[in-house]
């Protein structure tokens, strides 16, 4: 009895839209997303809840994989509630558009180098 007490528990606790909002989907995987129904849900509901990470993957993966531009404002949300990805990804956004916005993008990475180094992975 107390195993299903504490699974009941767990349940609604799991199904809260605060975890799916604080979930880290640092370790997730980035590949195979669109074909795993499973993961389709799980990170819909992420995103309905408001995760940060999940809206920047989201925007960033239809920005560059499919040129929708509409999902900028996505990752100009995402920036704005302060993901630093998303920040760094307008930067260089605006670099590649070049004219008065290359230079505010420049101005903008300049600014992060000063204030906070980035560890950069190496690519494989």
């Amino acid at each position: 009895m107390r195993v299903k007490l504490s699974s009941r528990v767990l349940n609604q606790v799991a199904n809260e839209p605060s975890v799916y909002q604080k979930v880290t989907l640092v370790n997730f995987p980035y590949r195979r997303w669109s074909i795993v129904q499973e993961v389709i849900s799980f990170l819909e509901m992420c995103r309905a809840s408001g995760n940060l990470e999940a809206l920047y993957r989201k925007g960033v993966f239809y920005f560059f994989n499919h040129n929708n531009p509409t999902t900028l404002g996505m990752i100009n949300q995402v920036a704005d509630d302060g993901h630093i990805g998303a920040s760094y990804v307008l930067a260089i956004i605006s670099i590649f558009n070049g004219g008065e916005s290359m230079r505010e993008g420049l101005m903008f990475i300049a600014n992060m180098k000063k204030t906070e180094p980035l560890k950069v992975k190496r690519c494989q």
